[in-house]
């Protein structure tokens, strides 16, 4: 429960309610655990979590409240294909745009876009973030798009608000952002025929793995780039301490020079697994 000043206190819910303890944050971002993300906007502000999605090229209206971890500010897939592409390219943010150069019947160049992009983010704490949404795609709620054969190095995240209304998966390779929304445009909920709600994994991320491996085919795989400050540990996924040869489901963290193994432990309130909730109505 988070405690707002003028307001009711928010409990931010997962679907499923059983507590699940401590865990690092990449744990909780593979299993989509609502009420740690919601913690971490308690802790650095909305207004913070604001200005970083500007930064990486989100306009859309953003209200600052807690909730906004979970979406509940709307914003178009064209937006988040943009702001993902600026952890794709190392925190440099390049502007869209439709139309890259057009010639005439003799080829001459009448109008060319000159490509060029900003530094938005720091080159190791966005490295660090792509860590944790590899592990959404390679064993989280993304891992679909493995299974269905998309095998180049990739991160992402699924989101599926509150009545299955939206599925979401926005996800990118070192060279392609691409984000997948599914819904109707009258505010119905996603259900198969089964009368089961459709999430991000089940929903979006199938489309999103057809559409890329079409539009990557041949082309060889490409690790992101690794800063040279970033080093990497591997950790008990509960306690953040350095594995043993006992732990149980250990997990490799990325962590900047200086950054010791305790400073992503987690404390998981509500849940226990889910795709993302994000129609909770914060205060």
């Amino acid at each position: 429960t988070i405690p707002v000043v003028g307001a009711q206190d928010w409990t931010p819910r997962n679907f499923g309610l059983k507590h699940e303890g401590p865990m690092i944050l990449k744990r909780a971002l593979i299993r989509s655990v609502n009420s740690v993300a919601a913690q971490l906007v308690e802790q650095t502000g909305p207004e913070e979590v604001i200005r970083t999605a500007r930064r990486c090229g989100i306009k859309s209206h953003l209200e600052p409240v807690y909730s906004l971890a979970l979406g509940t500010s709307g914003i178009s897939p064209l937006e988040m294909a943009s702001a993902f592409a600026t952890f794709a390219n190392g925190g440099v943010r390049h502007k869209p745009f439709w139309i890259w150069r057009v010639e005439d019947a003799l080829g001459r160049v009448l109008e060319e876009r000159i490509i060029g992009g900003e530094r938005s983010l720091d080159a190791s704490i966005v490295y660090q973030v792509i860590d944790l949404m590899r592990g959404v795609v390679d064993e989280g709620t993304g891992s679909v798009v493995r299974r269905l054969g998309f095998d180049l190095p990739a991160a992402g995240k699924t989101g599926t608000t509150d009545g299955y209304y939206d599925a979401w998966f926005t996800g990118f390779t070192p060279t392609l952002s691409t984000s997948v929304w599914v819904g109707y445009d009258q505010g119905e909920g996603l259900r198969d025929i089964q009368g089961l709600g459709i999430t991000g994994g089940r929903g979006a991320a199938p489309i999103w793995a057809d559409f890329m491996l079409k539009a990557t085919q041949g082309e060889p795989p490409r690790e992101f780039a690794i800063p040279p400050d970033m080093r990497f540990e591997t950790v008990d996924p509960i306690t953040g301490r350095a594995a043993t040869e006992t732990t149980l489901n250990p997990m490799r963290v990325a962590l900047r020079e200086g950054q010791s193994l305790y400073s992503t432990i987690m404390e998981d309130e509500t849940s226990y697994y889910s795709e993302t909730e994000a129609s909770q109505v914060g205060p």
